[in-house]
């Protein structure tokens, strides 16, 4: 065992060993000083989180934010699981012809260390640190290892978000000091503290990545990505719609469908100024949640069921981002993950509640908008008729 570490991360440090048998592991060991330390400051942010809360006013709950943040992270902490985890995703894919995922040696593990497979490459962080240089990142991997770039991050990104549909899980913390480059074309993943789920009703989460791919693809409905936002990310007024859908025969879910869409198409044709910088840069939540819903105006409680897999995707974009290849490799990542999935029957958890819980829910948001903004309220009013909230 080597007595210096060759990589660090917040919690443990990497050092590089080698067996009696001769295979070449690294073995993680979590820090001392994590297990002294970590929950005083899971505490100090929860008092930081309370105080933020108070006259917070964006759609989203910091206190719910924070508890599932907590939660995330005591989950880094339990080296057992991590090491269960990884090596359920060795088995799983161990015959892909892309993305590499290390053997983990469970009987070498234990409540504070991780015993896996040494992968051997360059990893992703000395490309990044060659980019910064002025170097060209597909040309700096062409010439280190022979492999192409966009390629070996195609593969990470499909893997990814077809495992969420498919296996239920995927690795939650793609950033590039957990990527390695090989040769041949090859990508591995490593540690793997952080597993991502996706939102229950995948059905909703499908038709969002839907939408995804028709902007890569140049195709940018506003409408059709709002609507496919409110129906995965606001589950009480998605609720109450399609409750009173059932007596309705869907003329609530067109009404406030319309509505909805409707006004943010509005107020997306009024804001060309605030827009440019973030179509440019493609932006899109931004362009949703700093300009259409600026303020949180229509009033909507955003429930993130699942942020492991918000924070992977963020990671996974960002990253390839910094490498400037993230319009063509989204575009690839999308298509073909939409292609491979369109025909299989997606999970969802429609749910229901009582007719007069349905149209108070709706009845209070309306009340909300228009505390918030009355010219909003009036678009959405015009369009959504005392009538069809009879039951």
């Amino acid at each position: 065992i080597a007595t210096e570490p060759f990589a660090a991360g917040s919690f443990g440090q990497v050092y590089q060993a080698t067996l009696k048998n001769g295979d070449a592991v690294a073995i993680k060991a979590l820090r001392p000083s994590v297990l002294e330390n970590i929950h005083f400051d899971i505490k100090l942010l929860g008092f930081v989180a309370r105080v933020i809360s108070f006259g917070h006013k964006s759609s989203f709950d910091i206190l719910d934010v924070f508890e599932k943040f907590k939660l995330t992270t005591l989950k880094e902490l339990d080296y057992p699981l991590e090491a269960h985890y990884a090596s359920e995703l060795y088995k799983r894919h161990k015959d892909h012809p892309s993305v590499i995922i290390p053997r983990t040696y469970l009987d070498l593990c234990s409540k504070h260390l991780i015993t896996q497979e040494y992968i051997n490459g360059i990893m992703l962080t000395d490309v990044l640190a060659a980019k910064d240089q002025g170097a060209d990142a597909e040309e700096y991997t062409r010439q280190a290892i022979g492999s192409s770039l966009s390629y070996q991050l195609i593969a990470i990104g499909e893997l990814m978000l077809e495992s969420m549909f498919v296996d239920g899980t995927a690795h939650g913390d793609p950033h590039p000091g957990n990527i390695k480059l090989l040769p041949d074309n090859k990508i591995a993943l490593l540690d793997f503290g952080i597993s991502a789920s996706p939102p229950s009703d995948k059905k909703a989460f499908f038709k969002l990545v839907k939408q995804y791919q028709k902007i890569y693809a140049g195709n940018f409905d506003i409408e059709g990505y709002t609507w496919a936002i409110v129906n995965l990310f606001v589950r009480d007024l998605s609720t109450a719609v399609r409750t009173l859908d059932k007596y309705n025969q869907g003329r609530i879910q067109h009404q406030v469908f319309m509505a909805i869409t409707e006004s943010a198409s509005s107020i997306f044709q009024s804001s060309f100024d605030d827009l440019d910088n973030l179509l440019h840069n493609n932006k899109f939540l931004r362009v949703f949640s700093t300009v259409i819903n600026e303020n949180n105006r229509f009033a909507f409680n955003i429930d993130v069921e699942q942020p492991e897999f918000l924070r992977a995707t963020f990671m996974y974009i960002d990253l390839i981002g910094a490498l400037g290849v993230k319009n063509d490799v989204l575009n690839v990542v999308y298509t073909n993950v939409v292609n491979k999935l369109e025909s299989t029957e997606m999970a969802t958890n429609r749910t229901y509640v009582s007719p007069e819980d349905a149209v108070s829910i709706i009845a209070e948001w309306l009340e909300k908008v228009a505390s918030k903004d009355i010219y909003l309220y009036q678009m959405l009013s015009r369009r959504i008729t005392p009538r069809a909230l009879r039951v």
